[in-house]
């Protein structure tokens, strides 16, 4: 008899693994999708990350050649030519001295001839003191415009160079709030993205869970089917051996 119940007991043991293989795939396909879902969160978070560090190094790269460019503007600004006070000095003397020996040339004949009933030594001394003097005080004001005028080359280049510099500041926030929403931006997609992660992991686990409890209680419902028949084979054993 003993035999006989231990060969019953077997064949439902199989019984019981067969109908509960099913539940068990289920299982191990669940977790092998939590497994690939979580590989492929990965890889995705790895690609925003490359992408987010790419926008970043092109926008730093981009204000950096453009500020280079600017202090190499401002470096130079002395060998521009009009923001070289000297030059502008130079160049305006010269042109007053050019004004000045025509004035001086003009005025003195014009006061030699116009001023003067004599000729002569009166006539020369009076063209060299007219000359000397429309001269003089158009050289005079000539030196005072040159004067202004390198003062003024002075003063644009110092204006152009504050200018430059202002526009290096402006770019050095522009880059940094700009690098401040791209991260702001990847932040809420990584927290959404993984919101969206935990959601479907969530999903599952409950799913497993499930399956688990169900193929648990399939698990009792056929071995208390199995005890029940299996009680009752054995109580036929015992009546036909006693018979």
């Amino acid at each position: 008899i003993d035999l006989v119940l231990e060969k019953t007991n077997e064949k439902f043991n199989k019984l019981i693994e067969t109908n509960l293989l099913l539940y068990g795939q289920q299982i191990e396909k669940g977790s092998r999708s939590k497994e690939l879902l979580k590989e492929a969160a990965d890889k995705r978070k790895v690609e925003i990350k490359s992408h987010l560090d790419f926008e970043i190094k092109s926008i730093e790269e981009t204000h950096k050649k453009r500020i280079t460019q600017i202090e190499a503007m401002i470096e130079h600004l002395s060998d521009d030519s009009k923001f070289d006070s000297s030059k502008a000095f130079s160049s305006s003397m010269l042109i007053n001295i050019i004004i000045s020996l025509v004035v001086f040339i003009i005025g003195g004949f014009a006061d030699g001839f116009m001023g003067s009933d004599s000729v002569g030594n009166d006539t020369f001394f009076s063209t060299m003191l007219g000359g000397i003097k429309w001269g003089g005080i158009i050289f005079l004001l000539g030196t005072i415009v040159a004067f202004f005028s390198s003062i003024s080359a002075i003063w644009e280049r110092a204006n152009k160079k504050q200018k430059l510099i202002r526009e290096i500041s402006v770019r050095k926030k522009i880059k940094e709030k700009t690098i401040k929403e791209i991260k702001r931006d990847y932040s809420e997609k990584i927290e959404a993205f993984e919101d969206q992660l935990r959601r479907k992991e969530k999903s599952l686990d409950r799913d497993i869970e499930s399956l688990e409890k169900d193929r648990e209680m399939k698990a009792n419902q056929l071995r208390e089917e199995n005890f029940k028949v299996v009680e009752k084979y054995k109580d036929k054993l015992i009546k036909i051996k006693l018979v």
